[in-house]
């Protein structure tokens, strides 16, 4: 029963309406079903170990960081209400919040996949299966086959599948086509072929996002992955995906117009793909209102609270850059203690794939390059607190260290088995 529920939620959690479900006149407050659907899936966990009276297993490395990052951005958020009156307490709690829950639901999964309570396997399917609904909404989509679902307009032409957000929807799309590639090698026979086919759809849904940064990302975290033996040949596919990709609206540009005396065909609005998005001005431009407008904007409101920061929220909802939102909201002291995190993820996850095998390897060292992904993006996008994005980083790295303790726990049994007096 508990697994049923936590699977149905992770295959649900990217295929909610992105609408919102509680607001009050004059604050914004970021609730929305997956919030309900985790809130629904603590309880069930919780309820199991009372149940079961068993404390929950928590991953050694991270869990000291992660209770750190949180302590600090609770005392930011005590701050910037009480002392600075910077941000609104129940908007500030709220942001604060959101978060805690992606660790959370990290937890959880740890918690029952170290305890053979959900299969690592089980998680992996159900993921990929969830995907093959995004991914073909997408590429219905782009055709005109498939309306856009109720939420944000996008440009014409560019793809949002089930999320609404073009940034969510490609930064998904990238952690499910590296964790494809570093683990395909541990399928057989037909499913092994399949896989590597499914690396098409996955990086032309992303290339009709349009958007740039996550496209760079991947290709460089592909690059990576292809000097890891097992996963080389999917990455070079992937590569090579990307690459013709990107190379076709050069090579129609330099096509001539179909037809003698007739009006050029009509074409689909420029700002459909990657690679148009890369053409003229547009990205020096981008970086420069980010790094000279925004973000210099962000650092001297911040000064009246350097060390501690003015709170969470007070970066507003998009601050274009995580880091920089970090530092706004819970300054030097969250920002170090938020890079220790993920530092103690990514030692992790590297131990993991040196100490397990088979699939808890290959999930393993998919979180590395994941983790390296997200980190990137990170950069110039909010990655790291997009929802979409983040329930489904956080179960897979809490699958991937939970597998790996289990695997390396089997592989100890039987040697202390053996260290016992007859």
């Amino acid at each position: 029963m508990l697994a049923a529920w936590v699977l149905t939620t992770l295959f649900l959690l990217p295929l909610y309406p992105k609408i919102g479900l509680l607001s009050v006149s004059g604050t914004y407050i970021p609730v929305r079903a997956d919030d309900i659907l985790i809130a629904i899936l603590g309880l069930v966990w919780a309820g199991h170990l009372i149940v079961h009276r068993r404390r929950p297993a928590a991953p050694p490395v991270v869990s000291g960081p992660a209770v750190s990052w949180v302590a600090i951005t609770f005392v930011s958020l005590v701050v910037g209400t009480v002392v600075l009156g910077s941000i609104s307490p129940i908007t500030g709690l709220a942001f604060w919040a959101k978060p805690l829950e992606y660790v959370l639901v990290g937890w959880i999964f740890y918690d029952l996949v170290s305890q053979r309570l959900v299969s690592m396997r089980a998680v992996l399917v159900t993921v990929f299966a969830s995907t093959t609904i995004v991914v073909t909404y997408a590429m219905a989509e782009h055709f005109g086959l498939a309306p856009h679902l109720p939420g944000l307009t996008p440009p014409p032409g560019v793809v949002t599948s089930t999320f609404g957000d073009v940034h969510e929807l490609a930064a998904y799309l990238g952690i499910v086509t590296i964790v494809l590639v570093a683990t395909r090698h541990q399928l057989r026979g037909n499913l092994s072929w399949l896989a590597l086919l499914a690396l098409l759809p996955l990086v032309a849904s992303m290339f009709f996002t349009a958007v740039r940064s996550e496209y760079v990302a991947l290709g460089l975290c592909l690059l990576g992955l292809a000097f890891w033996r097992p996963a080389r040949v999917p990455a070079i596919v992937g590569i090579s995906i990307m690459a013709l990709l990107f190379a076709m609206p050069f090579v129609a540009r330099l096509l001539p117009p179909v037809g003698s005396g007739q009006s050029p065909p009509a074409v689909v609005d420029p700002s459909d793909n990657v690679t148009e998005r890369f053409l003229g001005f547009e990205v020096s431009s981008s970086f420069n209102e980010r790094v000279n407008i925004k973000w210099r904007s962000m650092f001297d409101r911040t000064m009246r609270s350097p060390i501690i920061g003015l709170g969470p929220s007070a970066a507003t909802e998009a601050a274009d850059g995580y880091y920089m939102r970090s530092f706004v909201e819970s300054g030097i002291a969250g920002l170090t203690a938020f890079l220790v995190l993920i530092g103690a993820l990514i030692v992790s996850a590297w131990r993991a794939a040196r100490q397990a095998s088979g699939f808890a390897k290959a999930l393993a060292v998919g979180m590395v390059a994941s983790t390296a992904f997200v980190a990137l993006v990170s950069i110039l996008i909010d990655t790291w607190v997009a929802s979409r994005v983040m329930e489904l980083y956080w179960p897979l790295m809490g699958t991937a260290l939970g597998a790996a303790a289990r695997v390396t726990a089997l592989d100890r049994a039987p040697a202390e088995a053996v260290a016992l007096p007859a």
